[in-house]
């Protein structure tokens, strides 16, 4: 799949590759939304990073997609061309499994953007992908990520502990959400 070949549309949203010129945007949209990003996801304790770094990531991005490897692609509003997030499909194996992950610009949480792109990319994985299961992984106190997962139809198949302590020293606890192509298929709210 070529990069001008992945572009998904929903009511609200493009999701497509970075290009060269959102990396300042991107930069702008973690700095911006730092403090709710720091609090799930385990790359923001690197940030904030110069806009050079966000550059050199979105070319290995881009070639990770081209690769057939792994698939980072920001969330943008269809109207304005806005930033809105950041989402991607990860490969976990070779054998058909896909992982969701997902983040939103603070000043977009709460409206709906993130259930809409991860339908969009659920959708994409089965249907163009070949996926035979998607995952979304999110921390256990993550309830706003599993919620997204439950409108979605996703099971909890499981929770496990990491290598990651919170602040007193705890193990954290992760969930693993998942949706299987034969549920996908006879789920009325994947169109």
């Amino acid at each position: 799949m070529t990069l001008a070949e992945l572009h998904i549309e929903t009511p609200r949203l493009i999701i497509r590759p970075y290009q060269e010129a959102d990396a300042l945007n991107l930069k702008n949209g973690i700095d911006e939304s730092l403090s709710s990003l720091k609090e799930f996801m385990p790359w923001a304790r690197y940030e904030p990073e110069a806009v050079i770094h966000k550059e050199r990531r979105i070319e290995r991005w881009n070639q990770d997609i081209i690769n057939d490897k792994d698939y980072t692609l920001g969330i943008f509003d269809k109207e304005n061309q806005q930033f809105i997030g950041s989402t991607g499909m990860h490969r976990r194996t070779r054998n058909g499994i896909f992982e969701i992950g997902y983040w939103v610009h603070q000043a977009f949480q709460g409206q709906g953007y993130i259930t809409e792109a991860a339908q969009a990319l659920t959708n994409f994985a089965f249907e163009y992908l070949h996926a035979e299961k998607v995952e979304i992984r999110c921390g256990e106190r993550n309830i706003k990520s599993a919620q997204v997962s439950q409108r979605l139809n996703f099971t909890l198949e499981y929770t496990f502990r990491t290598l990651e302590k919170d602040q007193e020293g705890k193990r954290l606890k992760h969930q693993v959400w998942c949706l299987f192509k034969e549920e996908w298929k006879n789920d009325s709210t994947n169109s």
